[in-house]
């Protein structure tokens, strides 16, 4: 695909990013490895339908009942049926695929030349790394902005993309089963993993629909601070907002400030698996990814959540 440098230039709303803390401690390593990021996630699915309901049974009795309203029950197949009702395609670098349009003419607000995302990016280019991103949201609001359906062919197969719902992640050379520390290699729980599947399924949401007056402010703004600072609309794709100062992902598009974004509803996921875990090294990486993403909302959510998409609404 000709992404036009919008993979590395865009989507700061949509980063899976992880940071690798050195509390972190390994499983055991296991010797056989999964060859791509594509045969993962198709693992990493299968197993999710596994998932044993005790742990969001627990986390239900202590966040009234909140584990079942976000994604429809408890038991394995509910959170399949809430990853697969989002997203329909992953992609990888590998992944033979063309886009049309190529290029889009209202890309400023994607952009930050904003010095203090710069230096952040630089000073945390040790701890931040990406594993996924729902490339459909930002295609959908792409096909808003310019008045053209954005089509893309993935193996050979040309997919238009409607709505956020139609679901096209990109998979990233960190989604893997491992990760590094000092030199040192550690397997990441598969759950760890699936979290971060069910993070990128949540921007698939356009929570409450976007209007066209929403759509003006996008064409107008020229860098993603406005966005994070000022877009009344955050719900539709769950857009990620800017870390405040002092937070260790300071001026990054890292945490969520609208409700029942996409960290959120990871957290209660984590917060399920870990209760599941008997294994005393993937308790301590569950309850630490726990607390990273706790750490990344900024204003916890009231209420019961919406989980509901929408589109384009009637002119305000």
């Amino acid at each position: 695909m000709n992404r036009g440098g919008s993979l590395k230039t865009s989507l700061f709303f949509l980063l899976s990013l992880i940071l690798l803390q050195a509390s972190l401690v390994a499983c055991g390593k296991d010797d056989t490895k999964i060859s791509t990021e594509v045969g993962l996630v198709d693992q990493d699915l299968a197993d999710i339908q596994e998932f044993n309901s005790q742990g969001a049974a627990r986390v239900d009795s202590e966040k009234k009942q909140i584990f079942t309203k976000l994604f429809g029950g408890r038991s394995g197949a509910d959170l399949l049926n809430f990853f697969q009702s989002r997203v329909k395609y992953w992609i990888t670098d590998e992944t033979e695929d063309v886009r049309f349009p190529n290029r889009f003419r209202y890309v400023g607000w994607l952009q930050d030349p904003d010095p203090r995302m710069l230096a952040s990016l630089s000073s945390n280019e040790s701890k931040a790394s990406m594993m996924a991103a729902n490339l459909s949201t930002e295609w959908w609001l792409h096909s808003l902005l310019e008045g053209v359906p954005v089509r893309v062919s993935i193996r050979g197969e040309t997919v238009q993309v409607n709505s956020m719902r139609d679901g096209i992640i990109y998979v990233a050379p960190d989604y893997k089963e491992t990760f590094e520390i000092d030199g040192e290699q550690f397997d990441w729980p598969a759950a760890y993993r699936q979290g971060v599947l069910i993070h990128e399924a949540r921007h698939s949401d356009c929570t409450g629909g976007i209007r066209p007056s929403d759509i003006a402010l996008l064409k107008r703004y020229t860098s993603y601070l406005q966005v994070s600072e000022e877009f009344p609309r955050k719900e539709c794709g769950h857009l990620h907002s800017l870390c405040p100062r002092g937070h260790d992902l300071a001026a990054l598009p890292a945490c969520d400030v609208a409700p029942w974004g996409s960290y959120e509803v990871e957290h209660y996921f984590i917060q399920a698996a870990y209760y599941n875990s008997k294994n005393f090294q993937e308790q301590q990486i569950l309850k630490a990814v726990a607390a990273d993403t706790w750490d990344r909302i900024l204003k916890p959510s009231t209420g019961d959540p919406d989980m509901g998409s929408s589109g384009l609404l009637g002119a305000s």
